[in-house]
């Protein structure tokens, strides 16, 4: 995502600080956007890698007996509830950065 920042002429020292604050603000979510962006991407990438790896998994390690299984660990849990959360603080720092610009 890329922004393109507008410097306008302002009348006040006041208001040049503002736009000086809105503006670090813009810079600020806009790295924290791409972060969340790649931080995205890989838990996806993950995410496939995990589908492809589970049946492998499940065929070199079979379930244990049914005695042991009340003992035995949850099965891995894949992490589509990461990137689902991801995706909703990338849409929230979206929201913001709207926000900011107006």
């Amino acid at each position: 995502m890329s922004l393109t920042l507008i410097s306008v002429p302002v009348g006040t020292a006041a208001v040049g600080e503002s736009s000086n604050n809105i503006s670090s603000l813009l810079t600020k979510l806009e790295q924290t956007v791409n972060k969340l962006e790649d931080q995205n991407k890989f838990l996806e990438e993950e995410n496939a890698m995990l589908k492809k790896k589970m049946p492998i998994w499940k065929r070199n390690y079979p379930a244990p007996p049914q005695p042991l299984l009340q003992k035995a660990e949850p099965e891995p849990v894949l992490i589509h509830l990461k990137v689902a959360k991801a995706q909703r603080l990338k849409k929230a720092a979206n929201i913001e950065l709207m926000l900011a610009i107006l």
